[in-house]
């Protein structure tokens, strides 16, 4: 495969009999990797149900920003009707995890009744 990388002719580089059983070997350890990771994702969907209106990729990007409450707020249309965007009582360049509030679709802010922390386990 090294090999492969300092050839600049694709078929020279492709025609090497060493390479084929090198691709499928990586293609079986790609495919158990895939399956291991749809199986994480469904344990996420059955602990929130909500998940299941989520692609896999949107739930990966939720999961790896779980402690960046801000990051995360970009997902809340796709949870929940009418809910685009959080409130938070921290300041903008700070790390945020009270929120104070929620925004609509059209942008009209509905306070929480209390304050709400958003932080992870």
């Amino acid at each position: 495969m090294f090999k492969s990388c300092k050839t600049k002719n694709i078929f020279a580089a492709t025609n090497n009999p060493n390479v084929l059983p090198v691709l499928e070997d990586l293609q079986k350890r790609l495919a158990v990797c895939e399956k291991a990771l749809i199986k994480y994702l469904e344990t996420k969907r059955m602990d929130f149900p909500r998940f299941y209106f989520l692609s896999s990729a949107d739930l990966l990007d939720i999961l790896s920003k779980g402690r960046q409450a801000r990051q995360v707020t970009c997902h809340l249309g796709k949870l929940f009707d009418s809910m685009t965007d959080l409130k938070f009582s921290d300041k903008e360049g700070e790390k945020a995890t009270v929120a104070e509030g929620m925004f609509s679709r059209d942008r009209e802010f509905v306070p929480f009744y209390s304050q709400c922390d958003c932080v992870g386990p």
